[in-house]
């Protein structure tokens, strides 16, 4: 997981304008607030963490980190939430995909260095979606308490080795909107694999290397059923993993995305 929900950010919750750079990976946010996820309001929750926030998130979000401004100085929603947060991608970025999952309520727009990188709950680009302007004024969307996650999966030509930036603008839907919610987490996989299977010697040890981003599985038959994470004994870059084969028996090995 290269972000976790729980992970920090730096958000600004007063309702004001960060201005026209405010997702750029050079934009100084060192004046906004720090907080960890799920980043949560709602009116008048009264939950422990403070007045207007929910203990526990919804849509399956688990624990609320960070309690947010529901409303401005004055008294209205408040309509924008900006957030900013830092990453590390230690593989090579050619081929990746990213897989992005939690919940943006009411709808946000997602930046990754820079770049638009995805909506939720928003009219697709080249459509306009401005700052300072609620989101059913722009095709946003309504989130009702029982809707599931959102979750996207997408290659993305800004991932960048090293340090990235991704960025959020939440976006409240309307004036009298009970609630906010931020949570997000962000996962990587390759398309381009290279596993190495091989059995060793007259004590029939398999070994498997694999060199991207995958849980390794092994199973005595061929078959859908009956597979068991052997993951535990593995790593991201390529854990050398051997096990005993009993002479005579087979032993079925196959990487998959969790």
């Amino acid at each position: 997981m290269f972000l976790p929900l729980q992970a920090n950010w730096r958000f600004l919750d007063n309702d004001t304008d960060p201005g026209a750079t405010w997702f750029n990976p050079a934009f100084d946010d060192s004046s906004w607030r720090l907080g960890p996820g799920v980043f949560d309001a709602r009116r008048a929750a009264n939950g422990a963490a403070g007045v207007n926030c929910r203990d526990t998130a919804l849509y399956g979000l688990g624990a609320v980190g960070t309690c947010i401004n529901l409303n401005s100085a004055t008294t209205t929603n408040t309509i924008n939430t900006f957030f900013r947060t830092h990453f590390n991608y230690w593989a090579n970025p050619s081929g990746a995909y990213l897989r992005l999952s939690g919940k943006m309520d009411d709808s946000a727009v997602i930046f990754l260095n820079g770049a638009e990188l995805t909506r939720a709950g928003l009219p697709a680009a080249p459509a306009v979606v401005s700052k300072g302007v609620f989101g059913a004024a722009q095709g946003g969307r309504t989130v009702q308490d029982s809707e599931a996650q959102d979750v996207v999966e997408l290659a993305v030509p800004t991932l960048a080795p090293g340090d990235n930036v991704l960025a959020v603008m939440l976006i409240q839907n309307t004036p009298g909107s009970p609630d906010l919610t931020m949570g997000l987490e962000l996962d990587a996989y390759l398309t381009t694999i290279a596993p190495k299977l091989a059995v060793l010697g007259p004590d029939l040890f398999a070994t498997y290397t694999l060199s991207y981003t995958g849980i390794l599985q092994e199973n005595s038959q061929l078959q859908s059923a009956g597979w068991t994470d052997v993951s535990t004994n593995f790593d991201f870059l390529g854990y050398y993993y051997v096990t005993p084969i009993t002479n005579g028996a087979t032993k079925f090995y196959r990487s998959v995305f969790r």
